[in-house]
């Protein structure tokens, strides 16, 4: 299942539907917020994370003091209780130079994913990925791997993912 849309805060409700229905006890009304970060955090998607919860990946200006403002990466997990798994107000998936945007995200079917985006720290935007574990480890290396470095921009197309 996947939601693409913007949020001040990102919430997730969405798992409520793919929940059974002992899991929904746990959950409060209007879902259970993923992250109250100050700033925007946009563009969130989300995919079941193989054991009954959901893995959410946005972007995030939460270090923006003056416009234009730098986005970074983030991703948490909840389980089917509701419960935030991983670091308050997500785990910073990359957090460098330039602008780490419009991310995209596969589930591995065991807690885990991998996370892609376009990238603008060496200038036109190129597109990395990393892979993070059930426990919100970042498995790759520190702001993940090149995939893309072209020298043209090139953005990441979440139809094909």
């Amino acid at each position: 299942m996947r939601i693409l849309g913007r949020s001040k805060v990102v919430v997730v409700s969405a798992l409520v539907a793919i929940s059974s229905p002992p899991a929904l006890a746990g959950w409060i009304v209007n879902g259970v917020p993923l992250c109250v970060a100050p700033e925007a955090q946009e563009f969130p998607l989300i995919v079941s994370d193989g054991e009954g919860g959901a893995i959410v990946v946005w972007q995030d200006a939460r270090g923006c003091v003056f416009p234009p403002c730098s986005y970074e990466v983030y991703a948490q997990r909840v389980d089917a209780t509701g419960n935030v798994l991983w670091a308050a107000d997500g785990a910073a998936v990359c957090e460098t130079s330039g602008s780490q945007w419009y991310p995209d995200i596969v589930s591995n079917g065991s807690g885990g994913a991998i996370i892609a985006w376009s990238d603008s720290r060496s200038g036109p935007e190129d597109i990395y990925a990393q892979r993070v574990d059930g426990s919100g480890n970042m498995l790759w290396a520190s702001c993940g791997v090149a995939v893309c470095n072209a020298a043209e921009t090139v953005l990441v197309d979440s139809s094909i993912a």
